[in-house]
């Protein structure tokens, strides 16, 4: 079992959520969990040295915080433009509330700080229009260990349509959830070497998977592995480099009473399970 794989590396997580501005969310976590709230733009806070430790809290939209971003960005448009212009969407784009890597033992601190934010006016139940609200978790790993790395993709390819039947609950929301992995990706995974080398590895992916649309996006991880042949590929992509497994689950529900992220996280330890059965 890879619990203290994931133990040494800590899991991060981003809940997103309507209904309270960044900064009114900010705030009612400083009231009920201390710490100092530290301004980056007029729609990005962080909450520092918090009962719980670190958290951020932002409007999702990444031209709303150029200044992080510089020539990735294909048009930057400035911090007075940038803040005119998340003004101007927030009442249609979702908030994001960020926090960063946890023991698993911890993760429980995350549904406290949800319900903070619930109590404070915050809301959504799974989905906003056209697009859903997103539960990301952030799961540490070994950049270095490609073995793993290549083990983890391919038991989440082989779980992926179990995932998604409890994901949807039997509801109509399975098809805005982000895409699985292709199948001519998944039948490279099942029949290439697992002693693959990290380069190898990563044009594969690339070429069947450019994009962070996927329920197990990996290019934050590739990007942390090796930054100039992802950006070659991908100049513009929104990432950011972390050497983590970045799982994409929709309908995070902060508006619904007694959510939790705790069984969302009990299906992830299914894929660390199989996976350590694929390196033995």
């Amino acid at each position: 079992m890879t619990a203290n794989r994931t133990e040494a590396s800590g899991i991060g997580l981003e809940v997103e959520f309507t209904g309270v501005s960044a900064r009114t969310a900010i705030s009612a976590l400083q009231a009920a969990l201390g710490g100092s709230v530290f301004e980056e733009d007029p729609h990005a806070y962080q909450l520092r040295a918090s009962a719980i430790g670190d958290i951020w809290v932002e409007l999702d939209v990444r031209h709303a915080h150029p200044q992080r971003h510089g020539a990735v960005l294909a048009f930057n448009p400035g911090r007075q433009l940038a803040a005119a212009f998340g003004s101007l969407i927030s009442p249609f784009a979702p908030r994001e509330m960020i926090l960063p890597p946890r023991p698993v033992g911890q993760l429980a601190e995350v549904d406290e700080a949800i319900a903070i934010l619930r109590r404070a006016g915050a809301r959504g139940d799974g989905a906003i229009p056209f697009d859903t609200l997103g539960l990301h978790f952030n799961i540490g790993t070994p950049a270095d260990d490609i073995i793993h790395i290549r083990a983890t993709t391919l038991a989440f390819a082989r779980l992926d349509p179990e995932l998604r039947a409890e994901i949807a609950q039997g509801g109509k929301r399975a098809a805005r959830m982000a895409p699985p992995f292709p199948q001519a990706y998944v039948r490279l995974l099942e029949t290439g070497s697992p002693y693959q080398e990290p380069g190898a590895f990563i044009d594969d992916y690339l070429a069947h998977n450019p994009t962070r649309d996927r329920a197990l996006d990996l290019l934050p991880l590739l990007l942390h592995l090796d930054g100039a042949r992802v950006r070659r590929r991908l100049p513009y992509e929104k990432i950011s480099a972390r050497p983590v497994f970045h799982w994409r689950l929709p309908l995070a529900r902060v508006g619904r009473e007694n959510w939790s992220i705790l069984p969302s996280w009990r299906a992830w330890e299914r894929v660390e399970a199989m996976a350590e059965t694929l390196r033995a």
